[in-house]
């Protein structure tokens, strides 16, 4: 009889069965002969063939590092690990509220940036100014919150290289707060543009060791990224590492040539002109805001993938519990409907063992 139906070709299943790891891999043996125990969970591997991965685990008994599982091409790599599995339940709710609340207040530092520049051309005021600072106090007070739930402990004692730059982000990152808080009193004091040059240089100091925090916390958080396999995201966090330091210093260096103030350009006729010098403060910001949105997007990715992980630990956990119920629930019925044969006078029961009723009968 010909059978006419879908039949696999043989390189997606060539390809299934590497991935799978079922076919052979070369200098590995055929079938393994004796007792040979996995290195991850203890399992043995006695019968299977050799270079399968361990059918409980899905580690690979030949590596050379438990935990670990060779992949297409002889790489070896650890099995997926990030920190929405690393710690417990509150551990990771705490981690996916400090990602939102980082999310938060990406985007509004960036609006508020934003804000600033655009009304500053419809013509900059003191007010303009205190009401950016204040919000830059306010997302710099949650940011520094958050910090500790973005990066949390659990991250240090599995990998341990990461406990120096944690510490590093941890504390750098409250100098956004001192850094705003003498932008205001110079605003208040002095007004906009008047404050004493080393006043400005110490708030903009505290604001660039800020700002260094920041890139190590984008390295740190590329780093989970990659764990998590979130090839998106691991993407991003690099464009910011990289781009955020040139944006950041060309919009502050250029601003500072190009010191054409835009009031000016309201009170003259030659509005156009200064219109033409701070385009490239404008183009750089323009820069700056978009590898804020690169970051933006990041976290927000690794925000949805906690949510996911979150989701899926719950889901599994319900199904093993319905399963473990449906079995309970099997067995029970089972037990209801085979019931002992009853036994009347005369009569030997058919389960009797041959000398019980060998002696029954004598």
């Amino acid at each position: 009889m010909r059978y006419d139906g879908p039949v696999m070709s043989r390189f997606f299943s060539t390809k299934y069965l590497k991935y799978r790891a079922l076919t052979p891999t070369p200098g590995r043996g055929k079938t393994i002969e004796e007792d040979l125990y996995c290195k991850s969970c203890g399992y043995n591997l006695r019968g299977l063939p050799a270079g399968r991965r361990c059918p409980e685990c899905g580690a690979d008994p030949l590596a050379e590092e438990p935990g670990t599982y060779v992949t297409e091409g002889g790489v070896a790599r650890r099995p997926l690990v990030d920190l929405a599995t690393v710690g417990s339940d509150s551990q990771h709710a705490r981690w996916r509220l400090g990602l939102t609340i980082a999310a938060t207040c990406v985007a509004v530092a960036t609006g508020a940036r934003m804000t600033l520049l655009f009304g500053g051309i419809l013509g900059p005021s003191t007010v303009q100014h205190l009401l950016y600072v204040g919000a830059g106090l306010a997302v710099s007070l949650a940011w520094t919150i958050c910090m500790p739930m973005v990066l949390p402990a659990p991250m240090g004692a599995q990998w341990p290289w990461t406990r120096p730059l944690r510490a590093y982000v941890l504390a750098t990152q409250w100098l956004w707060i001192a850094g705003y808080a003498l932008w205001a009193y110079s605003i208040v004091r002095w007004g906009v543009g008047g404050a004493p040059v080393g006043h400005v240089l110490t708030q903009l100091g505290l604001r660039f060791v800020a700002g260094t925090g920041v890139i190590v916390l984008c390295v740190l958080l590329r780093f989970i990224a990659a764990e998590a396999e979130r090839e998106k995201a691991e993407r991003r966090f690099n464009a910011t590492v990289w781009f955020l330091p040139v944006a950041t210093l060309a919009a502050a260096g250029v601003a500072a040539v190009f010191p054409s103030s835009v009031s000016s350009m309201q009170r003259t006729p030659w509005g156009l002109v200064h219109l033409l010098f701070t385009m490239p403060p404008l183009l750089f910001l323009t820069l700056w805001c978009w590898v804020m949105a690169l970051l933006l997007l990041a976290i927000a990715e690794l925000r949805r993938h906690a949510i996911w992980t979150e989701r899926y630990a719950r889901e599994t956990e319900d199904r093993e519990i319905r399963i473990a119920e449906k079995k309970q629930r099997m067995e029970e019925t089972l037990e209801e409907k085979i019931r002992p044969l009853p036994k009347r006078e005369g009569e030997v029961a058919l389960a009797e063992p041959k000398k019980k009723r060998a002696q029954r009968n004598k």
